[in-house]
């Protein structure tokens, strides 16, 4: 298969994801998996079509294209019908009535807790609702917080709102039809609004019963996943629209796409990437890295992981901050990896606790590994996790940084994974020890290294990332009451 030039396609596709939001007032929500998806699936999609479309493929060629052009839709169908069961047994499991507040506070994950907190506890609770999943409730009153799944489940304007999206969708292909866009680039838009129709619907339809005039404020902390996209287009032009930056930035074209009125970002360097991709500097605030008190003052309280440490009377206790698969770093690799880690902690009692990344605590991996002597399984508490550990462990998670601000000294497996190492920040930086074989893994697991050379350059991570520290917290909250 030949190779695509994929930065200058992927550059032309989101130039043509513009064009439709300026000449259709296309929304935008689903640029983001549209890119993904694209920049995941170019080199093969763009060959089957050239398959399909050139007389001189053969018939296989054409077999092949016509065959993958039916897998990516019935993937499509799959996933739709995936989202219709589930939220029919949403509404089964969650039936309490909710409301907004004026103020809304938005995250994925129980990561994002560190951020949301200080916002809460800036306002008066009962002004305020916060959006995460049911296992972050307990940091927050019960009346304030909405489980996040409350906006998939299934209602009567469903349907009325995949009409109005299929809408959009014909538009789209007579706009396609009258500037004769590229083939390709129809296909993915079709397949896109296809694929992610009914859970975009489901979003919709359950904001829609809220009443968008007394909302006064939204802080999203995932700013471009498609609740916080449509929380900020269903809102009136009043509320104002807050974004916070928390994990690992990268120079990408995600950092384009930020439709609030106000980005807070951990550090200068930031600050000018925002910038080099269009935000004007007016938009951008730094607030510096927040380490939220109350986090701290839970740390090694876990009777489970302290007596688990106690009994393996471990060398060492080393954390691995896992990465989720992606293009870069695929299922085997990631079982071979593990395994990998696992072996070697067994080999030189090292003591391993693994901090599972929270979109992956539904992982068959994992559970399958389960605690044993030498091995500890985490789904929540980072920061409890790396304050335990002697050395943190990961490949490119933005957990690396949390490790090194609190100390701890640092290891970059930099192999078995296909990720560009002028993308990975932590090697662009020297940040830590990068890994480049099993070989000096395994020598790692034999305590030969010097805790010096795994904190290397860790004073200039406040440059890249902000200063941390409790006082950043009120600091943070400042600014949040401030430009409120």
């Amino acid at each position: 298969m030949q190779k695509i030039n994929e930065n200058g396609r992927l550059k032309k596709f989101v130039e043509y994801l513009n064009l439709l939001n300026k000449e259709l007032s296309y929304d935008n929500i689903l640029e983001f998996n549209a890119y993904k998806y694209y920049s995941e699936q170019t080199d093969r999609i763009v060959f089957y079509l050239n398959s399909l479309s050139k007389i001189e493929s053969n018939f296989t060629e054409k077999i092949y294209g016509i065959a993958y052009i039916i897998l990516i839709f019935s993937k499509g169908i799959i996933y739709n019908l995936y989202w219709i069961i589930k939220s029919i047994l949403l509404r089964i499991k969650l039936k309490k009535k909710i409301k907004f507040n004026k103020i809304i506070i938005t995250g994925l994950n129980n990561k994002y807790t560190d951020i949301i907190c200080p916002i809460y506890e800036s306002f008066n609770s009962d002004d305020t609702s916060v959006i995460m999943p049911s296992e972050c409730s307990e940091e927050f009153k019960y009346s304030s917080f909405i489980d996040i799944n409350y906006f998939y489940r299934i209602n009567r304007r469903l349907f009325g709102e995949i009409k109005n999206i299929w809408k959009t969708n014909s538009e789209i292909i007579n706009y396609n039809k009258r500037k004769n866009i590229e083939v390709e680039y129809s296909i993915f838009i079709y397949y896109i609004i296809f694929h992610y129709s009914i859970k975009e619907a489901l979003i919709k339809s359950n904001i829609r019963k809220f009443e968008p005039e007394k909302i006064k404020a939204i802080y999203t902390t995932n700013y471009i996943d498609e609740l916080s996209k449509i929380l900020y287009l269903y809102t009136k032009n009043g509320t104002k629209k807050f974004g916070i930056k928390r994990g690992l930035t990268g120079d990408n074209i995600e950092l384009e796409w930020f439709r609030g009125d106000l980005l807070f970002v951990k550090s200068k360097y930031e600050k000018k990437l925002f910038e080099n991709r269009g935000l004007s500097k007016d938009e951008i605030v730094i607030t510096d890295m927040p380490l939220y008190q109350k986090i701290g003052d839970k740390l090694n309280k876990n009777l489970k992981l302290i007596n688990w440490s106690k009994a393996g009377k471990f060398k060492a206790i080393y954390c691995y901050l896992t990465q989720p698969t992606n293009k870069y770093f695929n299922k085997k690799q990631q079982i071979e990896e593990i395994n990998t880690l696992i072996n070697f902690s067994k080999k030189f009692n090292i003591g391993l606790l693994i901090k599972v990344h929270p979109s992956e605590v539904k992982s068959n991996i994992y559970r399958s590994i389960k605690n044993k002597k030498n091995v500890f399984i985490s789904y929540d508490k980072l920061y409890e996790c790396i304050n335990f550990c002697d050395l943190a462990i990961t490949k490119f998670s933005g957990t690396g940084i949390d490790a090194l601000y609190l100390g701890k000294p640092l290891v970059i497996i930099n192999y078995n994974h296909n990720y560009p190492s002028k993308l990975n920040i932590y090697i662009k930086h020297s940040l830590g020890k990068v890994i480049n074989n099993r070989c000096d893994l395994q020598a790692l697991f034999q305590c030969n290294y010097e805790k010096s050379e795994l904190l290397k350059n860790i004073k200039s991570i406040s440059n890249l990332f902000g200063r941390i520290s409790a006082d950043n917290v009120f600091k943070f909250q400042k600014d949040i009451i401030k430009y409120s």
